[in-house]
């Protein structure tokens, strides 16, 4: 029994007594780690740190379930294989390593190394990937200067550096335009360059409005990604011209001469930009302009308004005044309104043809009143029979008539309209008809014809050449005269008595005085020639008034 229970009490001691050998001391595994990461599947992150330029950040490490009370922890941080400085190390609650680190422009990604070592142990390492994000420039506009209405536009909008990719988009008037992207080539920084188009049309309620664009990125706070959007806008400039103009007589006086002073404005439409006012009168008025520019703050646009002064006489009557418009960004717009004068006047009466008038017993003649007068005149001939008056216009009677008696006559004629009233004679002198044929008196026409002016300058050229024609045979026989006159001299002072010589005969001047040689046929034509004497010396005939004529008669008619 003894032998049994003392190998009972081996066993119990050897399996059942807890052994008091000396066991090594039970020490925590240290797993050291960076909390603050995220994955980003389109930059190929997967459990990495975030960075962005210019914003500070902590880079951390931590080891979770050990503290400085535990045990005594070294850690170590390097970026990119080199030992940060500056570390922060805390050991309460918990162990963590962390430094501050801003991203500049110049830094690109790189890797982060945790160390954390225990006395006695070799060093647990962890590293991580730390990305740098860089947000999208704000965006930038490329538009036309300015855009004419109704034209298509090109508009451009970017951005500039983004990491990661961003969306742009337009916005105008509360609709939001989302336009196709097309990015760059990555770059070295691994950033690209966003750009986005819109085709749009514009019209004049559009000009001066705001045009949006915007750009979409996405931002990281800790491990938790959010949206965030800059924008910037531009003023659309929209061109646009005027569509009407506004004419109108603002005031006119005039006196019953048609002396008048007219005051007339002209007002163009609303136009980007503001158009001038030109005027266009017709002929030599004396007139001044003033201008006056105004703002319409619907359509961001301009008005012209141009007011004239001028000075007018009744001989401007019916003629136009123009206003038209010019606008530099539109030189093929006309606009133009036109304003008729109307100057009322009294009745100014002249006649024609113009007195006085000559004219010959028992001779038809015809007199016209004409009456220059608006509105247009009742115009009348005093103290004529009605049935005289052969044709009657708005601005002109007729009177025709024949006077049997020599003598002065007073013709009247009368005109009034709503102005005035005017009356004007016409002297007429009538004259006895003479036994030479008289030019009639004129019956007041229109101005000859050319085919008249050339009848008459064809007769006047056919009677120059036949008086030409006369003087020309006339000097001639002169000159044969004179000849045959000292061949008869030489035979002898009795054979010019009178005698016929062949064709020629000399007449002396009692002779022709007292009876005119009488011929048969044709006529004789008589000049009277100072001859020299016989035997004279003189080269150059002097006049003697007292000598006596020797005529000489020719008888061309009978001449072989």
């Amino acid at each position: 029994m003894d032998y049994i229970s003392l190998i009972c009490k081996i066993v119990y001691i050897l399996f059942c007594l807890p052994s008091h050998q000396c066991e090594e001391p039970n020490v925590p595994s240290i797993i050291p780690q960076f909390p603050d990461n995220v994955t980003i599947p389109e930059l190929d992150c997967e459990r990495c740190l975030v960075g962005k330029v210019g914003v500070y950040m902590n880079v951390e490490c931590i080891v979770l379930g050990v503290s400085k009370e535990d045990l005594e922890m070294k850690f170590k941080l390097k970026k990119n294989g080199q030992d940060v400085p500056n570390l922060t190390v805390e050991g309460s609650p918990l162990y963590r390593a962390l430094y501050e680190y801003m991203p500049s422009e110049e830094d690109t990604d790189h890797t982060v190394t945790c160390e954390a070592t225990i006395d006695g142990q070799q060093p647990k390492t962890v590293s991580i990937t730390l990305i740098v994000l860089r947000k999208p420039s704000i965006p930038t506009f490329t538009l036309p200067e300015s855009i004419k209405e109704g034209n298509h536009a090109h508009i451009i909008c970017k951005t500039f550096n983004a990491r990661p990719e961003p969306r742009l988009y337009f916005m105008y008037n509360s609709t939001t335009y989302n336009t196709s992207n097309s990015f760059s080539k990555l770059k070295d920084d691994k950033t690209i360059d966003a750009e986005t188009e819109l085709e749009n049309s514009f019209s004049r309620y559009d000009n001066t409005r705001n045009l949006t664009c915007c750009v979409e990125f996405r931002e990281y706070d800790k491990n938790t990604p959010k949206m965030k959007t800059n924008c910037s806008t531009s003023a659309i400039d929209v061109l646009f011209p005027p569509k009407f103009l506004q004419l109108e007589e603002l005031n006119r006086v005039n006196d019953d001469k048609g002396n008048a002073i007219l005051l007339l404005q002209c007002k163009s439409d609303v136009s980007n930009p503001v158009s001038q006012i030109r005027w266009d009168i017709t002929s030599n008025v004396q007139y001044n302009s003033t201008q006056k520019k105004e703002r319409v703050h619907e359509l961001s646009g301009y008005t012209m308004t141009e007011t004239l002064s001028a000075n007018l006489t009744r001989r401007n009557n019916g003629e136009t005044v123009s206003c038209y418009i010019e606008n530099p960004k539109f030189v093929e717009i006309k606009v133009i309104e036109a304003y008729k004068l109307n100057i009322t006047y009294k009745p100014f009466i002249s006649f024609s043809p113009r007195s006085p008038v000559n004219t010959y017993v028992g001779d038809s003649a015809s007199f016209l009143c004409q009456c220059d007068a608006n509105p247009p005149a009742k115009m009348e001939w005093l103290h004529t029979p009605s049935n005289k008056t052969s044709k009657r216009t708005k601005v002109s009677i007729e009177l025709n008539m024949q006077f049997h008696s020599t003598g002065s006559h007073n013709l009247t004629c009368t005109a009034r309209n709503t102005i005035g009233s005017a009356e004007n004679e016409l002297l007429i002198l009538v004259k006895e008809k003479s036994s030479q044929p008289t030019i009639p008196s004129p019956r007041p026409s229109s101005p000859p014809s050319g085919k008249d002016n050339s009848s008459s300058m064809l007769i006047g050229i056919i009677c120059g050449c036949l008086a030409l024609t006369i003087v020309l045979i006339a000097f001639g026989c002169a000159i044969v005269s004179k000849r045959r006159k000292k061949t008869r001299t030489r035979e002898g002072p009795d054979n010019l008595g009178g005698i016929n010589h062949g064709d020629a005969c000399v007449v002396q001047k009692e002779e022709r005085q007292a009876a005119k040689p009488q011929t048969e046929e044709g006529a004789l034509i008589y000049a009277d020639l100072d001859l020299p004497a016989e035997g004279s010396t003189r080269v150059k005939p002097t006049v003697n008034l007292e000598a006596r004529t020797t005529y000489v008669s020719i008888d061309f008619s009978s001449a072989k």
